[in-house]
């Protein structure tokens, strides 16, 4: 990072917050430091014990993650076949603490009301443990498409829907048990390892996201049921998007208290000094580049005391059309090895598996409402790669396999058409035994072939 050059502005403002002595460390760490690098295994496809046997990198434990892991400089997770099969995310390590400060658990209601690309709500499902009901929510159209792809690479059974969080809490009040806020801020945090933020960032941008935030939250805070709790986070290290947005915020909404984030001893106290003196800040919690292996983050955790609850009428989709559930059928009949799910959703040809208890979605986008499964065309069906993602290997076939040491196992991920042996038709292609993908075999050539929203 040497030679790098954060603006003046930034550095004089820290500079006054953290006083002469950790001013310089913190410098240092930005300067002098590499940014971290992490991933978060997918433990409903394999666990640590056998990630270790399989990982192609040396890796070390994110100590606030049970199953994070810090990996070298030099590895490259991205283009990997088992990156494609979704056996882990690539992710900061400090994002991780965002989801374990949440804490949700099995069979409970949980939100992420900004959800792209989708590295929280990922990390909610593993949480989760594939019980309950998890949305996901993204209001930037720009970012469903890699919110999409990386939920679809998990596997989870999920709802993502595209609609501003005080159209959702109007739709659905006071429903959920975990509410998630990873709030749109100034990006401070990531000044070391982004050149766009060290770029863009100016001294008036944490004013102008704090009126973002506080309206965010305010909307955030009535999908809360009584007891639930609210996660509100940020990467930024300026005070009025953390430290103030949580300060004006309990004095407007005497119905929450403040919950200790601090679940790891790297985690610095939130300074109540910077909020106006509430001593509750002091259990927010600051991830500073200089006193951990990560970048800037800032996690508030708040429970509500009091209130109504929430109890919108449940989604119930339309029954649908005769000839295209014969086609899903057909294709489910020949190549998968579970029962048909029970409630579907069809739109226009094309087939969701719905969560369990979805509030109704009338005047709310749903660009993917639940795992698709694949879309009906006419005398045939094409499946869907996330349906290929949401299935276990012995669940569908005939399959054919590609090792991961195999070329033609990534250029099949990438797309790229692959001669293999096999008869005609459809498969289930895996790696390593983890499905990937579905492929169209003919005349010796296996095409990924997908349906595609």
């Amino acid at each position: 990072m040497l030679g790098v050059e954060f603006p003046g502005a930034f550095l004089k403002r820290m500079a006054g917050l953290l006083g002469p002595a950790e001013f310089d460390a913190f410098l240092k760490s930005l300067t002098e430091g590499e940014a971290a690098r992490g991933l978060r295994l997918n433990l409903a496809k394999l666990s640590p014990h056998e990630w270790a046997e399989r990982s192609p990198w040396p890796l070390e434990p994110v100590p606030w993650c049970p199953f994070g892991y810090y990996y070298p400089h030099e590895a490259r997770p991205g283009p990997h076949p088992y990156f494609f099969a979704g056996l882990y995310y690539i992710q900061e390590p400090s994002a991780m603490a965002v989801g374990e400060v949440l804490a949700p658990a099995p069979g409970e209601r949980v939100i992420d009301l900004a959800a792209a690309p989708g590295g929280k709500t990922t990390h909610l499902a593993t949480r989760m443990e594939g019980q309950g009901l998890l949305v996901a929510n993204e209001v930037d159209s720009k970012r469903i498409r890699g919110l999409l792809d990386n939920v679809e690479r998990w596997g989870a059974r999920l709802a993502v829907v595209s609609a501003p969080v005080a159209r959702l809490a109007s739709a659905w009040g006071a429903f959920f048990d975990r509410v998630l806020l990873d709030a749109p801020c100034s990006g401070e945090g990531m000044m070391r390892r982004d050149p766009q933020v060290r770029a863009h960032w100016g001294p008036g941008a944490p004013g102008r996201m704090r009126r973002v935030q506080e309206r965010l939250l305010e909307a955030a805070a009535r999908l809360v049921r009584p007891g639930g709790v609210l996660v509100y986070a940020t990467c930024t290290f300026a005070p009025e998007e953390n430290e103030g947005v949580i300060a004006g915020f309990l004095r407007r909404n005497q119905e929450f208290d403040v919950q200790e984030a601090r679940i790891h001893p790297s985690f610095a106290p939130g300074v109540p000094e910077w909020g106006g003196g509430d001593r509750r800040l002091a259990r927010t919690a600051r991830l500073w580049p200089h006193r951990l292996r990560g970048e800037g983050h800032y996690i508030a955790r708040l429970v509500r005391l009091e209130g109504s609850p929430g109890t919108p009428s449940h989604h119930v989709p339309p029954p649908p059309k005769k000839a295209a559930l014969r086609e899903l059928e057909r294709f489910w009949s020949d190549h998968v090895g579970r029962p048909l799910p029970e409630i579907l959703w069809e739109r226009d040809g094309h087939f969701y598996q719905l969560p369990d208890g979805l509030p109704e979605l009338k005047g709310i986008r749903a660009p993917a409402p639940g795992i698709y499964l694949g879309a009906a065309k006419k005398g045939r069906f094409v499946p869907a790669r996330a349906l290929a993602l949401a299935l276990e290997a012995a669940d569908a076939g005939p399959r054919i396999e590609l090792s991961p040491d195999d070329p033609l196992s990534l250029k099949f991920a990438l797309g790229e058409p692959v001669k293999v042996r096999g008869e005609t038709g459809w498969h289930l292609v895996t790696t390593d035994g983890f499905p990937f993908g579905w492929g169209y075999l003919k005349g010796g050539v296996l095409r990924a072939k997908h349906a595609r929203l």
